[in-house]
């Protein structure tokens, strides 16, 4: 597999190349095109013979590859008919719920991928950055329409090689302003221009950045509220239980990919406020009663929303600073292209925005030491300069 993108196990890792691709290219105008390219039933369409002959590419030991080729071959299903049990044998996909068949097909796109003659991309300190697969998700990046169009003919072309095929309807492309329009057509089919995507659970756009997330966020944090509503307004039901319930499902679904967004404070209130509407639902408290957000917080001890969003943030932030196998995630963070060409006027809030105002430009430089890296407060970022933690 690819040695940049081998180590892109997490959907928070992607959507962090994604959405740095994304801000700096608006910030520095260049162009960008993205394309999310979804595939027909792949994990049941695959070729067997094209998974094994990834994994043989790969030079995958042979104890390992003789015991996945037993796995993966002479596989068959029972259906009656009239009472009558009756055999057939399957010769295409991987098995469905096997933790190792997301694998086994990762492996084998990103065979495809390497046999694909691509050109252009996007530069990033002298490689090119063409695609990025997660499982059967993939993302294809390009400066122009036309250049998304050849790839997604090459890419079509040689899916259908190993069983894959291209679901046309689904698949959407995005530009940003910088981008001329175009149409992409593919076997007489136009592939959807959309202004906004989701992709692995995140909303995607170049224009209103994470306001339509945000949004979503907060839908889906009263979603998981009301499946609960029955335990959480339950009177006899202690606290505690409802703060575990509040940390362990509603908290995760409101703070979802959020390591990797530029935080404003719009942000902050709006979470903020999704939280403080849980906790008075949880406790009855309505605004006649005028009970302050420091008493709510101190009967239901639930943890601070703003204060979770730091810390998830500082975690990771740490975490891609220490990266040390060359991987999109960290390569993108720190990318400068040359030439910059930055529009007048403040720029816009950047994700590495609560460092760089802390600690300076060489922030990583101090994560890389995690004890002296946990005992920095990225909250303090909005303090004005000369406060603590200033440089």
């Amino acid at each position: 597999m690819d040695e940049l993108n081998k180590s892109l196990q997490s959907t928070v890792g992607h959507i962090h190349v994604v959405r740095q691709l994304v801000e700096k290219c608006n910030e520095l105008q260049i162009p960008l095109c993205l394309a999310f390219v979804d595939y027909k039933k792949a994990f049941d369409s695959v070729e067997r013979n094209a998974v094994l002959n990834a994994l043989d590419k790969c030079g995958v030991n042979p104890n390992y590859f003789d015991l996945l080729t037993e796995m993966t071959t002479g596989c068959s299903t029972e259906i009656k008919l009239f009472g009558d049990p009756c055999y057939i044998n399957i010769c295409k996909g991987v098995r469905q719920g096997d933790t190792t068949s997301p694998k086994l097909f990762a492996v084998t796109l990103e065979t495809l991928f390497s046999e694909l003659d691509w050109d252009g991309g996007i530069r990033v300190d002298g490689e090119r950055l063409t695609h990025l697969p997660f499982a059967d998700d993939c993302v294809l990046f390009a400066h122009s329409g036309l250049e998304l169009q050849d790839k997604f003919l090459q890419l079509q072309v040689e899916s259908k090689k190993i069983g894959l095929e291209m679901n046309l309807s689904k698949t959407k492309w995005m530009r940003n302003s910088l981008c001329r329009e175009s149409r992409i057509n593919i076997e007489g089919q136009i592939i959807e221009e959309v202004g906004s995507y989701v992709y692995l659970g995140q909303q995607l756009s170049f224009t209103d950045n994470i306001v339509g997330e945000c949004s979503r966020r907060r839908n889906a944090a009263w979603f998981s509220f009301n499946r609960r509503r029955t335990s959480l307004l339950d009177a006899n039901l202690p606290m505690k239980i409802k703060a575990d319930l509040f940390h362990s499902t509603i908290l995760p679904a409101l703070l979802y990919g959020l390591d990797c967004w530029p935080i404003t404070k719009a942000v902050e209130d709006k979470l903020s406020i999704t939280q403080r509407s849980v906790e008075c639902r949880i406790c009855k408290i309505s605004l006649r009663d005028q009970v302050t957000s420091d008493e709510i917080r101190r009967r239901t001890g639930f943890t601070d929303v703003v204060q979770e969003i730091y810390k998830r943030k500082q975690k990771w932030a740490g975490h891609v600073a220490r990266i040390r196998d060359n991987r999109w995630t960290t390569r993108l963070t720190c990318w400068d292209p040359l030439d910059p060409k930055r529009p007048r006027g403040r720029p816009k809030t950047r994700w590495a925005g609560p460092m760089v105002k802390l600690l300076g430009q060489l922030w990583m430089r101090r994560a890389q030491d995690w004890k002296s890296w946990s005992e920095v407060d990225l909250r303090g970022w909005r303090k004005p300069r000369g406060g603590v933690g200033s440089r």
